[in-house]
């Protein structure tokens, strides 16, 4: 809703982070975004300022449906940085090149140019999985400068910790995979990654 801010709905989550919390309303909003603006033009752009006038916000994530309808499309447009974030299956490296076709389209002029990329980001790895690692193998391949090399390992802690309803750097502070995801944090953002 354009009458809506973004601290208006933001509610506290655990460790320290803030979250706004999606409904079942987001199943019909594509549908209904289109309706309200439509003879608006460039109706994609609506999100951006309302994010930037977020300023007490240190980092704003938005976690986008597995879909690339028009929620995805908003976000690219109103992000400043994208992380193509797919696990090291087939059927996602397939999926991964009509995200990276919305990227494109988000950067066109009129809409998001400036649009960074952290680069691709592989999960649910399993190194005992030749599958897993022919994926890795093409995806570091097709994008050598794009694939950082720490990957998120498959593992039954991010379950647990999802069961829980709890970050996995709260679940298991010091555990394998929380190391791994501050790794990759480190080595995303702070070395740009083109894709």
């Amino acid at each position: 809703r354009p009458e809506v801010a973004l601290a208006d709905v933001l509610r506290p989550a655990p460790a320290g982070l803030r979250v706004a919390p999606a409904t079942v309303d987001l199943a019909v909003a594509p549908a209904d975004l289109q309706r309200r603006l439509r003879g608006v033009g460039l109706w994609q752009t609506v999100l951006r300022p309302k994010l930037q006038a977020a300023a007490d916000l240190d980092l704003l994530l938005l976690d986008c449906p597995p879909s690339l309808g028009e929620l995805t499309m908003l976000a690219l447009v109103a992000a400043d940085e994208v992380a193509i974030v797919t696990s090291c299956e087939l059927t996602a490296f397939d999926a991964m090149q009509d995200l990276i076709a919305c990227i494109d389209l988000a950067r066109s002029p009129g809409l998001n140019p400036a649009l960074r990329s952290l680069g691709i980001l592989p999960t649910m790895y399993d190194a005992r999985s030749l599958h897993c690692r022919q994926v890795l193998e093409l995806l570091r391949r097709h994008y050598p400068d794009a694939v950082p090399q720490t990957v998120i390992r498959r593992t039954i802690k991010l379950a647990d910790a999802y069961a829980r309803n709890l970050p996995i750097t709260e679940y298991d502070r010091q555990g394998e995979v929380t190391e791994a995801f501050r790794r990759l944090a480190r080595e995303v953002l702070y070395v740009a990654q083109p894709a």
